[in-house]
């Protein structure tokens, strides 16, 4: 991965690894299920409850503690100064996470390795198409457009279905005041 200052490699063995594929697969829930958070990041207890039924053979049991856990996010945020830091996580409030929007992931396209930006990589835009614009008291299509404007991408536009509503709304307000 490239953190925007340096590559960083993380071997399958170390801890990160596991930790940042959990956020990958974890991510996209964050925008398109109704969750009692206003933050759209990966809370401790979430990434817990989904290590929970692992075998020991994937996760040791030592290492689905929450001060273990806390420890791995803790010595990997962007902002800490720790010689080790990989930088892969950004802390939006006291044990909750998301990925650090400067991040890159290297990708073959065409046949040629290139360096994707991690919301990218992570089809945001995409997601857009499924995150609720009135989600309401979650505001989880809000904190999807500030991460796309963090990262330097594109604001997304009205979900296609969202655009189908509203036309069809317009036309039948239309033809009834015609």
């Amino acid at each position: 991965m490239n953190t925007g200052e340096r590559l960083v490699r993380i071997d399958q063995r170390h801890s990160e690894y596991f930790l940042f594929q959990t956020f990958w697969v974890l991510f996209k829930s964050l925008f398109t299920h109704d969750q009692p958070q206003d933050l759209a990041a990966l809370e401790t207890q979430t990434i817990l409850a989904a290590w929970e039924n692992l075998p020991i053979s994937v996760v040791a049991n030592e290492r689905k503690k929450r001060p273990y856990l806390s420890g791995l996010l803790a010595r990997n945020e962007v902002s800490r100064d720790y010689a080790c830091n990989r930088r892969l996580f950004k802390r939006r409030a006291l044990g909750r996470y998301q990925f650090n929007s400067a991040l890159s992931v290297r990708r073959r396209r065409n046949g040629e390795d290139v360096w994707t930006p991690i919301f990218e990589a992570l089809n945001l835009p995409f997601i857009a198409e499924f995150t609720p614009v009135d989600f309401g008291w979650n505001g989880a299509r809000l904190w999807l457009e500030a991460y796309l404007e963090e990262a330097g991408m594109p604001r997304v536009s009205l979900p296609i279905a969202e655009e189908r509503m509203l036309g069809d709304n317009r036309m039948g307000a239309a033809q009834s005041g015609a």
